[in-house]
């Protein structure tokens, strides 16, 4: 069974979210755009992570 689990995105996430967003969005945002977002005291940004 997967489990899910929805975590704050960090700093250690920023390659495969760059990278997925690639994939999916043909980028979307860049690097720079997410460490500026993180940054940000107006954003939140979130990760999905899968155990298996």
């Amino acid at each position: 069974m997967t489990v899910l689990k929805l975590k704050p995105l960090k700093a250690e996430h920023l390659s495969a979210a760059v990278a997925l967003d690639q994939l999916c969005f043909g980028g979307l945002w860049t690097r720079s755009g997410y460490e500026r977002e993180l940054d940000s005291p107006n954003s939140q940004l979130l990760a999905l992570e899968a155990d298996r």
